[in-house]
């Protein structure tokens, strides 16, 4: 099993892309910082529920979406 490992980097787009799904689409997004930081925290908190920190396989969600967002598993 392979290391998943989230850098800052792509955390910052991470949280611009959710930021973006929670807007409907037909409506102005205003990007503030205080948004971008609480959509970084969600993902956090939704990366550590996916991806366990110990030696703990990850579950299968996490599994399936890491292959190409194998959406019918």
């Amino acid at each position: 099993m392979s290391e998943y490992q989230v850098t800052e980097e792509d955390m910052r787009g991470l949280s611009i892309r959710l930021a973006m799904l929670q807007t409907h689409y037909r409506k102005p997004k205003d990007f503030s910082i205080a948004e971008l930081n609480q959509c970084a925290k969600t993902l956090r908190r939704w990366l550590a529920a996916a991806i366990p920190n110990d030696d703990r396989e990850p579950i299968e969600v996490m599994l399936a979406l890491c292959d190409d967002l194998n959406t019918p598993q």
